[in-house]
């Protein structure tokens, strides 16, 4: 009997469908794209795939993207951004592809935009709200807002935050391991051990915040601990265990780092980035460009600029020569950190991600599946019969050239496809 109802409900559903794209290639969960097929969907969801009759203008279809690490509440030139600039940062993550985004470090009004997004009176992606991070006290930190974190100074401080974060929180715990010269107090590896294994029990994760300093990172993972955010110096590849990186699921945020050394000297890579946008973002131009123009001219004394590019070649570096790590990776754009405009900066880590590892079709497992799953959506970035069509239509086939990432000719969040400007409703299914 229960097959019958899900055989009338895919089949019949897809004889009512809310929208028919036509004509596309998809990724399978599989990792490959499909034959040209029609796309039903109903009631949010995909209800039935067929083989396409229309075999011209071949378009290309993704799971849309998820973003693990974003903070709604900065802007990408060192200030904080007002409900107005917060609406054109959220409209920006669906005009690039991410219907869902991980909200980290924003204060208790994140709360009322998220409320306000899910309620359809503010266009934006779904969002999930990580805890306040939990962070070591330190003097840099003493005139830090409790609003965006928890600053604590002992052990019990600490277990009494994060039991609270276990029972109340998301399925992710942000733990901020910053090893301050100057601080009162930090997590050891028995702690960090500690709560790993009580979030485990609840089904959790602890996130731990590297700032890609060594001893942060030999302590997350010694204890156990195999999420990881911030990127690794190559150098310290040789201290790692190759099973401890087929178990790293690391956030590496690289278009962060990237952006720290950029300068708007000519021939350089601030300069042709720059560029780049301009060629490749309507929106970017619309919205960013004279604020990125502004915070390029920066001055960044040599010694330091010479330092922030090393670091960052040796990120790059440490991916290259670990390979299994895109297995697991998360994309986290880190926006909201100098030039890491919303949006735009988690097509620009997909964009560095690409020219380090070969572009195939299980890249693309890295902004959907393995970011979604870790965000704990319902969403888990697939395209397949009974699953939330959330998707990305495109002109171009990715696979050969990743800069149409830039230009998604249509996004589809919980079924019904994005309106960035008014139109009237139509009761008749559209095909696409």
């Amino acid at each position: 009997m229960k097959s019958i109802v899900l055989f009338v409900f895919f089949y019949f559903g897809s004889l009512f469908a809310d929208e028919v794209i036509q004509g596309v290639v998809y990724l399978t969960p599989s990792g490959n794209f499909s034959k040209v097929s029609d796309i039903y969907i109903r009631n949010k969801v995909i209800v039935r795939i067929t083989e396409s009759k229309r075999k011209d203008a071949i378009r290309y279809v993704l799971p849309s993207f998820c973003d693990a690490y974003v903070t709604l509440g900065a802007n990408a030139v060192g200030g904080q951004n007002n409900l107005e600039a917060i609406k054109i940062a959220l409209k920006s993550y669906l005009v690039h592809g991410f219907t869902h985004i991980q909200s980290v470090a924003d204060g208790p009004w994140i709360y009322q935009i998220k409320s306000d997004v899910d309620s359809g009176k503010i266009l934006g992606p779904k969002i999930i709200i990580n805890e306040k991070p939990i962070i070591p006290k330190s003097l840099e930190l003493e005139s830090i807002s409790d609003l965006l974190y928890s600053v604590v100074d002992n052990k019990d401080l600490t277990l009494k935050e994060f039991n609270r974060q276990k029972a109340d929180g998301g399925r992710s715990i942000p733990i901020f391991n910053r090893n301050d010269k100057e601080g009162v107090f930090s997590f050891d590896q028995a702690l960090l051990n500690q709560m790993r294994q009580e979030a485990a029990e609840e089904n959790k994760i602890l996130s731990i915040h590297t700032f890609a300093e060594r001893l942060s990172i030999i302590d997350a993972l010694v204890s156990g601990n195999r999420y990881l955010v911030h990127p690794i110096l190559s150098d310290l590849g040789s201290e790692i265990s190759e099973l401890h990186k087929k178990e790293l699921h690391l956030t590496p945020i690289l278009n962060v780092y990237r952006n720290l050394q950029f300068t708007d000297v000519e021939e350089e890579d601030g300069k042709l980035e720059l560029e780049f946008l301009r060629n490749n973002s309507k929106f970017f131009v619309t919205h960013y460009v004279s604020m990125y123009e502004t915070n390029l001219k920066m001055e960044i004394p040599k010694k330091e600029l010479k330092l922030l590019k090393s670091e960052y070649s040796s990120y790059l570096k440490f991916l290259e020569k670990n390979p299994i790590l895109k297995q697991k990776l998360i994309l986290g754009s880190g926006a909201g950190n100098r030039l890491s405009f919303h949006g735009l900066s988690g097509i620009q880590e997909l964009k560095i991600l690409s020219g380090i590892w070969n572009l195939d079709e299980f890249f693309f497992r890295i902004p959907t599946q393995n970011s979604c799953s870790f965000m704990s959506f319902s969403y888990d970035g697939v395209i397949a019969i009974g699953r939330e069509a959330n998707l990305l239509v495109l002109k171009e086939n990715p696979l050969k050239n990743i800069d149409t990432l830039f230009q998604i000719e249509e996004v589809f969040k919980q079924g019904k496809p994005v309106l960035f400007t008014s139109a009237p409703t139509k009761k008749n299914p559209k095909r696409r």
